[in-house]
């Protein structure tokens, strides 16, 4: 819960976001797609910081992690700045701000449907009821026993049989949409860390790294990356059924890649969406979500931890309890 009048005091001013490159990129994941407006992003200490002495009609969000968040913070309380911290826990509220209880906020893998990602949200215009909306009826869907009714269960437990019997193990994002480069950039990022250097029960340590590759339909030197370099890939499209000439070419795009992958014999799937609204992105994102624990099930993994799945779930359950799915500021 937010402490203060947020909607007159921040709503109103530019915003600016402060976290580690994972956590922002899960911010970003809801706003570049749907907002109206777009904060003020910061990733690196020394680009924070000097930030934080400037604009003094910003209003700024820190999210917690590493120490060099906490140091941006107190330099923007210093200077006068409107402030809001968001972490785990309960903890007092910045002099003249605001703290966000959110166990997800400065992690970045499980933060797009996060307290704090709900803020920058509101803030940019997003239609918050849908977004949760669309999330819980993904969440209805997941939870679904029948694996193939399951879109959870199928895609994580696809992304496994690649990798283990097509050798296919990185994880790449195509949209036929540049609005969804940000969602699928998170996307990458997140399915990246979560599988990435974690131990199967036969003692298997697999290295993924931590982004996976990310890009659009469109995207030449991508697409030339994926016929000339090796063949470890698995390609997931997400196709937005869109009307209109717009539309109609994302479509024959697609087809035409779905062909190409085809006759080059590269593992790929497709999600299709009904369209790039707040109720699908909210779907999308927490599919994308449970997907990836699933795969790291399927592989006999525990890729986040007892704690961290605690973090995901209590975060999942917060935003499903309140009224209308969406938190009121």
């Amino acid at each position: 819960r937010l402490q203060g009048d947020w909607s007159s005091d921040v709503c109103s001013s530019d915003l600016a976001v402060v976290g580690q490159p994972s956590a922002v990129a899960a911010q970003r994941a809801v706003v570049d797609a749907l907002g109206t407006r777009s904060p003020r992003w910061f990733t690196s200490p020394d680009s924070a910081l000097v930030g934080a002495l400037e604009g003094e009609g910003t209003s700024w969000l820190f999210l917690e992690g590493p120490a060099w968040v906490d140091e941006a913070a107190e330099v923007a309380v210093e200077a006068g700045r409107k402030v809001a911290v968001a972490g785990p826990g309960e903890h007092e509220a910045p002099p003249r701000g605001w703290w966000l209880s959110d166990p997800v906020a400065g992690d970045g893998r499980f933060g797009g449907l996060g307290l704090a990602a709900g803020v920058t949200a509101a803030w940019a215009g997003v239609d918050l009821g849908a977004l949760h909306a669309g999330a819980r009826d993904m969440g209805v869907a997941c939870a679904r026993s029948a694996l193939f009714e399951n879109p959870a269960y199928t895609l994580g437990l696809a992304a496994v049989f690649a990798e283990t019997d097509l050798g296919a193990g990185t994880p790449v994002m195509l949209g036929s949409s540049a609005r969804l480069g940000p969602l699928l950039h998170w996307q990458g990022r997140m399915w990246g860390a979560v599988l990435s250097d974690v131990v199967n029960v036969g003692g298997v340590v697999r290295h993924r790294g931590t982004a996976g590759v990310t890009g659009t339909v469109g995207d030449e030197e991508l697409l030339q990356a994926l016929l000339r370099g090796p063949r470890d890939k698995l390609v997931i499209v997400w196709e937005v059924i869109e009307g209109g000439p717009f539309g109609e070419h994302a479509a024959v795009q697609v087809r035409a890649l779905q062909d190409l992958l085809e006759r080059e014999r590269i593992p790929h799937l497709k999600v299709r969406l009904p369209g790039l609204d707040a109720r699908t992105v909210g779907a999308s994102v927490l599919l994308a979500e449970h997907a990836a624990v699933a795969a790291g099930c399927y592989a006999d993994t525990d890729p986040l931890g007892l704690a961290g799945v605690d973090a995901w779930y209590t975060a999942v359950q917060r935003a499903r309890a309140v009224d209308g799915g969406a938190p009121s500021a």
